[in-house]
């Protein structure tokens, strides 16, 4: 059943597949190819990851190599890096909003960067 209650049209969703594959990949592709940024909160530390997550760099402000401690320099890299993560999930989760199947978004199948 669809969102709607209408019954599925196996058939005619069968035929659509292909299609619907081949927008997600193309989808997917892109995004994967595309670099993403995350800061810390107070913005001394970006980090910056590939659509796929992959961290491609780090940069660390001035101030924050002389102002604050291993420990916290530690957890404003990994709240940056998060930050950036999330910006590519979300990225991924809006662009496969387009494609629906059977009604259903794929979209929704990306998890919630807000949530984990």
């Amino acid at each position: 059943m669809t969102p709607e209650g209408m019954p599925i049209d196996l058939e005619q969703l069968a035929q659509e597949l292909p299609k619907i594959k081949e927008r997600a990949s193309a989808i997917a592709a892109e995004v994967v190819q595309s670099s993403f940024e995350g800061s810390s909160a107070d913005e001394r530390v970006v980090a910056t990851v590939t659509g796929a997550g992959v961290l491609t760099a780090v940069r660390i402000t001035e101030l924050a190599r002389r102002q604050v401690d291993n420990l916290t320099l530690g957890d404003l890299v990994v709240e940056a890096v998060r930050a950036a993560e999330a910006a590519a999930r979300q990225e991924m989760r809006d662009r496969l909003a387009e494609v629906t199947i059977g009604g259903e978004s794929l979209g929704k199948y990306v998890p919630d960067p807000r949530t984990g």
